[in-house]
């Protein structure tokens, strides 16, 4: 959040408040093509199993049951002696043009 906003509090594109705290923020840029988050997805999934984490797609009931009834998210999780890592994934489309820069 400090990258993105310079500063310790800011807002997402659709409004959602954000705030400098123990996680890591990214965003990743897919190409228009169909397909590109599930295919996104699917790479990112198996290269988390490979690194001990299980994953599971989701979304809100909104989304799930709205035209086309799509999957937006990837969940992944990894048990860990002290605890677990928890690896939670989004997706929304942002025109490359909308989307914030790094510091703005």
């Amino acid at each position: 959040a400090l990258l993105r906003y310079g500063r310790l509090f800011g807002f997402f594109g659709d409004g959602n408040r954000d705030c400098v705290d123990d996680d890591i923020d990214f965003a990743v840029a897919l190409p228009e093509a169909a397909g590109a988050w599930p295919v996104f997805v699917r790479e990112a999934s198996m290269r988390l199993a490979g690194r001990g984490y299980r994953c599971y797609v989701g979304a809100s009931v909104d989304v799930v049951t709205a035209p086309p009834g799509r999957f937006d998210q990837l969940f992944c999780r990894r048990l860990l002696s002290g605890g677990e890592v928890l690896c939670p994934l989004s997706f929304s489309r942002v025109p490359l043009a909308d989307a914030p820069a790094l510091g703005a």
